[in-house]
């Protein structure tokens, strides 16, 4: 018995070196250049290491080896095999250390760097501090190709003063940056500005309103920094199970990996509008895709990780399962590359076709022509296949096959099944891809093993109608539909209802134009008159009488303000389920907020948005403030500001039950929305977002003048402070 325990704890005093070898060996850096050494500290008297190699690249698994490194000063060098991320395992135990690496930058130009960046390419070739900020979503937040770039960036200038600035957020969209652009542009004096959002963006904003955010931001970086700007495409999102078969019926349809292909196309015509350089990052993710949209999935598991806390793993280590959207540290590695060209001037590998697009009416609905022309040298045959944007249905008529030799091309057709007549086009998801008149349509050329994503614009022929914001005194207006090159065709006349103080009406123009059948202008008109402020004070107990005497209530509650990202969307039996009337007071420190409303509101929450801006300003993209609002048990309003607010301003709000329904009662202090006094120009733009929950568990969201997703001002409606004008107030209309 003696003799046994005498073994084992001298096989335990054996075995400290390698114990304690595996506990403290630390990589010096995660990314090395393929002609260098990864390096690992390892505190310990042993002469020599013996570790295996195993590497992954984007083509899948890498070179492997066993071999045996010299300690040389606590430490060991090991060489990289190839580009792509190495497992080390030191031996005999288990313990694993993970590096990228990364094959070094092509040469850069001074001509091709100044082309880039014209405002501060020379300060980064001439060593001097250089600043770069990134605003971005979760693609840039959990992984690390700001760090890849200032690498690839400093290897080939020789600038080691490049200091990254991250301020991408896991889950936001573009709007976030432009809101907090004050906080996270100016203070940080950027030379550079990396825009890249998308992923989330697609769910929730139509695309004009996505470009806008970008011009935006692009705007502000050059305009108040001084600084260069770079777009950069949203990547695929490669949704595909590892076992199709086993695919549930709420599982995404395989060409989600295609959701932001239209977005990167609008950016590319952005980036050509406002001179900006747009970074190839989908195609780069992409790579060569595979022989469907299964295999390109498949093909990409090597970028993508276990799980996006763990940038060193991928699927192919898992057979499949992991996380398809946040791409490791090779994935990452893509898109640094794809910036660093785009700075270095390197050309991305000539599309081997083009293809463009018209859409028309015929008696059957709404078809799109697509014409194909092989613009490489050589003869090219292969098949295009046409997917639908997210919700839509697309349907190719004819085959999509095609054998063409250089400069041929070959004309295809593909059927929108939800668009048989002109009123369809007010209903989603029409009314996002089809009624403002240029639907962007992905297409997938599938040639041999490969693939390559396009995002074919398709505009409409004859005249649109012009949308936008306007305000308006009366209740008459004109709206004009122009044609592609401008001309105004014909002016539509809408009278509002009178009494009403929002709503929408459908416009649907007739064009005869050269084609068999009529061609249609679509679009809805919503409208919101303005709110009504008084000048005044008022005690916040939820008793409302001191309101009695206010003329104009702002209804939240309305069967047209029901409505989310997908369009109209009311789980209410009956409007009064839930239904609020809501006034405004200008007080000496702050805005007094009333509401009456109908039904069981006690399970609700909401959301206040204001717009202090120049009235001049209210209804096109910028920064903005907001109030969260819970209603709690004792009459209590849970109340706190958003992100963009100062902190510690001081809240008020109480509800009170009736026996006619619900009263609200609330003080925003003007310090919440950055003012002193209610806004100089008399206008204050203004949302409601009330969060409706039904006794059956389903939300209903209202909103006062927003369409669905209301994080930008772009539709926020308007409060006008009333001096005693005898002026009745007037309607904000848009035109979508």
């Amino acid at each position: 018995m003696r003799s046994g325990v005498l073994l084992t704890a001298l096989l335990l005093i054996l075995s400290q070196p390698m114990m304690a070898l595996a506990r403290v060996a630390t990589l010096a850096t995660p990314y090395v250049f393929t002609d260098g050494k990864a390096i690992i500290r390892i505190p310990t008297t042993q002469p020599e290491v013996r570790y295996r190699l195993k590497t992954i690249t984007r083509d899948g698994w890498g070179p492997t080896a066993e071999s045996v490194a010299k300690v040389t000063g606590g430490q060991i060098e090991i060489a990289p095999r190839v580009e792509g991320i190495h497992i080390i395992t030191l031996l005999p135990g288990h313990d694993e250390l993970r590096f990228l690496a990364m094959a070094p930058p092509a040469p850069l130009s001074k001509k091709a760097v100044v082309h880039a960046l014209p405002r501060n390419g020379l300060k980064l070739l001439a060593n001097q501090p250089y600043t770069i900020v990134l605003m971005g979503d979760s693609v840039t937040s959990t992984g690390d190709y700001k760090t890849m770039l200032k690498m690839l960036l400093a290897r080939a200038t020789g600038n080691q003063q490049i200091t990254l600035v991250d301020r991408s957020k896991f889950g936001m969209t573009a709007d976030y940056s432009v809101r907090r652009w004050a906080m996270d542009g100016p203070p940080h004096h950027p030379d550079l500005g990396l825009i890249m959002y998308g992923l989330n963006d697609q769910r929730n904003y139509e695309p004009d309103a996505y470009v806008e955010q970008y011009h935006y931001l692009s705007q502000r970086f050059i305009e108040d920094c001084h600084a260069d700007v770079i777009f950069l495409q949203p990547t695929p999102h490669f949704d595909w199970p590892v076992n199709p078969g086993g695919r549930t019926t709420n599982a995404n349809p395989p060409w989600f990996e295609l959701r932001t292909a239209g977005y990167d196309e609008w950016l590319n015509h952005l980036g050509a509008q406002d001179g900006i350089p747009v970074a190839k990052t989908f195609a780069a993710v992409w790579g060569g895709g595979g022989r469907s949209l299964e295999a390109a999935a498949r093909n990409a598991w090597p970028i993508c990780p276990r799980d996006f806390k763990s940038q060193f793993t991928s699927m192919l280590e898992s057979a499949g399962a992991g996380d398809p959207v946040h791409i490791n540290a090779l994935g990452q590695l893509m898109i640094a590359r794809a910036v660093y060209d785009t700075i270095a001037g390197v050309r991305a590998p000539q599309d081997p076709l083009t293809l463009t697009g018209r859409s028309l009416w015929t008696p059957t609905g709404v078809i799109s022509r697509i014409l194909l022309r092989n613009t490489s040298s050589r003869r090219r045959a292969g098949r295009v296949v046409i997917y639908p944007p997210l919700e839509a249905q697309l349907k190719m008529l004819g085959p999509g096959s095609y054998d063409l030799g250089p400069g041929e091309a070959q004309t295809f057709e593909v059927s929108w099944p939800q668009a048989t007549k002109p009123v369809d086009l007010l209903h989603f998801p029409d009314n996002v891809y089809l009624a403002p008149g240029h639907p962007c349509i992905p297409v997938v050329d599938y040639c041999g093993p490969t693939s390559h994503v396009y995002a074919v614009v398709a505009p409409f022929a004859g005249a649109q109608i012009v949308r936008g914001r306007i305000t308006v005194d009366g209740p008459e207006l004109q709206i004009p539909c122009r044609s592609a090159d401008g001309v105004t065709r014909k002016m539509i006349k809408v009278t509002l209802p009178a009494g009403s103080s929002v709503g929408r009406i459908p416009l649907e123009e007739e064009f005869k134009e050269k084609f068999s059948a009529p061609q249609w202008a679509v679009a809805e008109l919503a409208y919101v008159r303005f709110g009504q402020a008084v000048r005044g004070e008022a005690t916040v107990d939820g008793n409302l009488t001191e309101w009695s005497g206010q003329k104009h209530w702002m209804p939240v509650g309305e069967p047209c303000q029901a409505r989310w990202v997908f369009g109209v969307e009311d789980h209410r039996a009956t409007p009064q389920e839930c239904y609020l009337r809501w006034a405004v007071r200008a007080g000496s420190t702050g805005v007094y907020l009333a509401a009456r409303g109908t039904g069981q509101l006690h399970r609700d929450h909401f959301i206040l948005y204001f717009d202090p801006r120049k009235p001049e300003l209210l209804g096109t993209v910028g920064s903005y403030y907001w109030v969260n609002g819970r209603l709690e048990e004792g009459g209590q309003l849970a109340l706190s500001t958003g992100e963009t607010s100062p902190s510690h301003v001081k809240l008020a709000g109480v509800w009170k039950d009736t026996p006619n329904g619900t009263n609200l009662e609330l003080f925003i202090p003007y310090r919440a929305f950055d003012q002193k006094v209610w806004p100089a120009g008399g206008d204050l733009g203004f949302s409601v977002w009330w969060v409706h929950t039904g006794a059956s568990g389903k939300v209903t969201n209202l909103l006062w003048s927003d369409d669905g997703f209301p994080w930008t001002p772009r539709w926020y409606g308007v409060v006008r402070l009333d001096e005693g004008a005898a002026r009745p107030l007037p309607y904000m209309v848009r035109v979508k």
